[in-house]
């Protein structure tokens, strides 16, 4: 058994953090070509089955049949593979759910600071950079109750139970998982400034200089001891 044992994080790769909300919709809609001026749901990843793609358009699927909004789904990464472009074309909504696979940084920082919300409801995930990049971003997350998101998103991040792997629970975790996406919508203004100043000292863990200062001091901390 070690003698010493410490975790220290490793810092964002880009420079993350919050923007003016209604300048950086007005940019990013200039930018793709698309109405984003009143907010949108964002989710960042490929098409690998743990990043749960599919799970991501039911859910908006399910909030946009019962909510009076109609904010855009957008979800940047690769084009759909076609097994999530039959799923899409199954649902009404599927005009406003956009594919952005040619973002640049710059234009990803602009997604998260624009976002109304970032919706990550992974299966699993090596660590979960997005849920840190858009908490740094002063966006709202919504992501899996699990390890290792709940690492990442501590008491920051809003958390959807795990997917019910019986297939007769498909709508149940649907539904329960729109639910989620609602209430963070629908959030009160104080509320919603909680939470994003609650992702932002969070997101302070994967600092690069505080990962840099951790290291030095866990490195004195073994000499002196």
């Amino acid at each position: 058994m070690p003698k010493f044992s410490q975790v220290i994080y490793n810092g964002l790769n880009q420079d993350f953090k919050p923007g003016d909300q209604l300048k950086s919709r007005m940019k990013l809609s200039k930018i793709l070509g698309l109405e984003l001026n009143h907010g949108f749901i964002l989710h960042v990843g490929g098409n690998q089955f743990y990043k749960n793609r599919s799970g991501v358009i039911k859910i908006y699927s399910k909030w946009r049949s019962i909510s009076r909004l109609q904010l855009p789904l957008l979800l940047v990464g690769p084009p759909p593979d076609k097994e999530l472009l039959k799923l899409i074309h199954v649902f009404p909504y599927s005009s406003e759910i956009i594919f952005a696979n040619k973002v640049s940084d710059q234009e990803l920082r602009l997604c998260y600071q624009a976002a109304t919300t970032l919706l990550f409801p992974s299966h699993d995930e090596g660590f979960g950079w997005p849920i840190a990049e858009a908490m740094a971003s002063g966006c709202p997350v919504i992501t899996t109750g699990i390890p290792p998101m709940t690492e990442v998103g501590g008491v920051a991040a809003k958390y959807v139970p795990p997917y019910y792997k019986a297939k007769d629970k498909d709508s149940e975790w649907v539904n329960d998982c729109a639910a989620v996406l609602g209430e963070v919508i629908n959030l009160k203004e104080t509320e919603k400034q909680k939470l994003i100043s609650l992702g932002i000292e969070n997101a302070k863990r994967f600092n690069t200089e505080y990962s840099l200062d951790q290291i030095e001091k866990t490195y004195l901390d073994i000499l002196n001891n």
